[in-house]
C-alpha cells in the first residue's frame, strides 16, 4: 500500500507541475527518475498536459529527459 501511495503522489506532483508549468519541479522530478509516462484518470501523461496548455519549456524538458 505505501508503494501505491509513493507512486500516486508522483503521479499527482508531475501532472501539476505540467498543467502549472513548474519547470523547477519537472526538472527535480525527472532528475528523480519520475515515470514520464505515467497518466492520470483522464488518460493524460505530463507532455500532454503541458502541450494543451502552451508549456513549450515544460515540454522542452520533458521531450529532452
Amino acid at each position: 500500500m505505501l508503494l501505491w501511495g509513493r507512486l500516486l503522489v508522483e503521479v499527482q506532483r508531475l501532472l501539476l507541475s505540467a498543467r502549472l508549468e513548474n519547470l523547477g519541479m519537472m526538472r527535480q522530478l525527472i532528475e528523480h527518475h519520475a515515470n514520464l509516462n505515467a497518466t492520470d484518470k483522464a488518460g493524460d501523461t505530463a507532455l500532454a498536459a503541458a502541450s494543451f496548455r502552451g508549456h513549450t519549456n515544460v515540454v522542452s524538458a520533458l521531450v529532452a529527459a
